[in-house]
């Protein structure tokens, strides 16, 4: 057996694996723009006798925790062939993608799921997922008035021909709007074209500004003997409400046109608040789940008002650099972390810290869980108070 970054002639193999286990098998011949989608230096396989038999892939991202960014490492394409399965070979996988992630300054970490409970084993914490918001569009509040004199102006474009403008937009705005928010650090021409495919973008502008921004979707078919469409809202950015309800007023044009409007709105967000006189349908995707992969870097600069100092010892069976005792102190509105001899007020598993960082569960929960235990009341408020619970809020699925 041997776990190593595949290469470009490995890339074939890779896509014949991904085909089998995630989408249906096919003889057609794999296209060379697929084969060039792949990041090699991203992609971890599991080698037997010289085949690819497993592989995982760790996403360069940047996330917003706290409103701080992080290097991220986003785990996607965990697959094995039947054969190979129940032998530990993702458990290793997954071991070797920590090791990696942690070389690659990369605090933190994100997935989705296909079975929440074996990802649990790893330490990752269950978040949450955002709300899919579904209503007629003509119940979406807007102003309704039309100013020839405005300085406000809307630019529609093809979404694969708006990426610079989009990206500049969404790394100024998402960080600081959206706790959990995803930004790719890099992504080839060919990724975004698949990513955008068939999506448009708006831009809200004031005296020629961006304020606002979403991509969005418009599709149509046949029910029941008459044609519905829908507009569905993929991600949704604004400076101002001001500019919120812009964007409203932009996609309430649509009403002679679309039947329903579907948001991607963030968890916990009165979307009520949003629409008038509107029965809402509101779905809720599987949740996303996080974990920390380098504590001391995870927790660093992240914000905290007092001045504190909390002794804490971690326990991460699969991340040894996480070992230990450290002290968390909190100085001039910020957290910072390092090793430490005193003695711990507070113990805590690597799933608790991570369920702290990204503010998945509460301190109370995570005690009743057994997974930190306090000896202080003194320590528990202070954890309180610097680890707020948080709705996280992505919607770049990998």
């Amino acid at each position: 057996m041997e776990i190593r970054k595949i290469t470009a002639k490995d890339r074939k193999a890779l896509m014949d694996l991904y085909r089998y286990a995630y989408t249906e098998w096919s003889d057609q011949e794999i296209k060379d723009e697929e084969l060039e989608e792949i990041l090699t230096h991203e992609t971890l396989g599991l080698f037997e006798n010289g085949q690819l038999v497993s592989s995982t892939r760790l996403h360069e991202f940047q996330q917003s925790v706290r409103g701080v960014l992080k290097d991220c490492g986003g785990i996607a394409g965990v697959a094995s062939y039947p054969e190979v399965r129940h032998k530990g070979y993702v458990r290793q996988l997954m071991l070797a993608g920590f090791k990696e992630m942690y070389k690659q300054d990369q605090s933190v970490s994100m997935l989705d799921p296909f079975k929440p409970s074996f990802y649990a084993k790893f330490g990752y914490a269950t978040a949450n997922a955002p709300y899919l918001v579904k209503a007629p569009i003509k119940h979406l509040k807007h102003t309704g008035r039309e100013d020839a004199n405005s300085e406000w102006s809307y630019e529609r474009l093809r979404a694969v021909d708006a990426k610079d403008t989009l990206l500049e937009f969404i790394r100024e705005i998402g960080p600081a709007q959206y706790h959990g928010f995803i930004i790719f650090k890099s992504i080839p021409d060919g990724m975004w074209k698949r990513r955008t495919k068939d999506s448009i973008v708006v831009f809200v502008k004031n005296k020629g500004v961006i304020q606002a921004a979403s991509r969005y979707r418009i599709k149509g078919e046949r029910r029941e003997g008459r044609w519905v469409s829908e507009l569905t809202v993929i991600d949704i950015l604004w400076r101002t409400r001001e500019a919120r309800m812009k964007l409203f007023d932009f996609f309430a044009t649509h009403q002679d046109q679309i039947d329903d409007i579907i948001i991607h709105a963030p968890f916990e967000t009165r979307v009520e608040h949003w629409f008038e006189d509107a029965r809402l349908s509101i779905e809720r995707k599987a949740p996303w789940m996080v974990r920390v992969i380098d504590a001391q870097k995870a927790v660093e600069n992240i914000p905290a008002s007092g001045e504190d100092m909390v002794t804490l010892e971690i326990s991460d069976p699969d991340c040894a650099w996480n070992n230990g005792i450290f002290t968390i102190q909190s100085e001039k509105n910020c957290l910072h972390m390092n090793k430490s001899s005193g003695k711990p007020v507070v113990k805590l598993s690597i799933k608790a810290l991570s369920s702290l960082v990204f503010g998945t569960l509460s301190v109370e929960e995570l005690e009743f869980q057994g997974e930190i235990t306090i000896t202080e009341d003194w320590a528990r408020h202070t954890l309180q108070r610097w680890f707020p619970l948080l709705p996280l809020y992505n919607v770049v699925y990998f």
